[in-house]
């Protein structure tokens, strides 16, 4: 199942997958509120949103929660992604960025992610030798040489 967002803050169109878990919160979500098909309302109209990040600010409020910006939201989406193995370019199409950088800007990582990544080359690591990637003439080549 996909989500269609109209009209984004770069004014484009695009459609963003949904995973099994929130297809079936909201499918609950749904059920429960059989009356007008809305899943989001305003608890003060009970009419649709107008501005998300209005709504958003206000829930924070109500809930007691401070120091949480909308914006961490995306934060948090994109540098899970990455975490779970996501390329970075998934990640940049399903945030709608028309750059990587941006994306690369939204991710974070941890001191312990960054240790467990450098950990990856003693896993694989070859005993009688390693390979050392250079480019020869534009061309990655392959170099094994022993560390003994």
């Amino acid at each position: 199942m996909r989500l269609f967002i109209k009209e984004s803050k770069t004014s484009r169109s695009r459609y963003v997958p949904m995973n099994e878990l929130v297809v079936e919160e909201l499918k609950g979500l749904c059920r429960i509120r059989k009356d007008d098909g809305l899943v989001f309302k305003n608890p003060e109209t009970g009419k649709a949103f107008v501005d998300v990040r209005r709504a958003f600010y206000g829930a924070c409020r109500r809930a007691g929660i401070k120091s949480l910006l909308l914006l961490d939201l995306r934060r948090s989406f994109a540098t899970r992604l990455i975490e779970a193995g996501a390329d970075i370019i998934t990640v940049q199409q399903l945030l709608g960025h028309t750059s990587v950088t941006t994306t690369q800007i939204y991710t974070m990582t941890d001191p312990k992610r960054k240790a467990e990544a450098v950990e990856l080359l003693v896993e694989k690591r070859v005993p009688a030798g390693d390979d050392l990637v250079t480019k020869l003439n534009g061309l990655p080549v392959n170099h094994v040489f022993s560390v003994n």
